[in-house]
């Protein structure tokens, strides 16, 4: 299934389908946070891939290797870009040389 998106936008349809998935399927309409964040991961992780090798990112990941203050930066450039409207929290922060 996919969308197509290169004609008209038949809004009565979309309305239609949320309905639907609301009342048949019981799906939920709204996100919390955390079900936010999990599914714009890929989308970071992907993009993070890119810019430094997988070994780092599963070393940021796993807490084995600190983020330099810059890549937190790029981190939180990424979540914006792709539609995160809050704050990025890391696990802790440390002062140390950056040598």
């Amino acid at each position: 299934m996919f969308i197509d998106n290169a004609g008209e936008i038949d809004y009565k349809q979309l309305y239609a389908q949320v309905l639907y998935e609301l009342r048949e399927q019981e799906a939920p309409y709204w996100f919390n946070n955390d079900e936010v964040a999990r599914k714009l991961e890929p989308f970071v992780r992907t993009n993070l891939f890119a810019s430094h090798c997988k070994t780092y990112y599963y070393e940021f990941r796993n807490g084995t290797r600190l983020i330099h203050p810059a890549i937190q930066e790029e981190i939180r450039a990424l979540f914006r870009q792709a539609g995160w409207n809050h704050e990025v929290h890391f696990d802790s922060y440390v002062e140390d040389y950056d040598w």
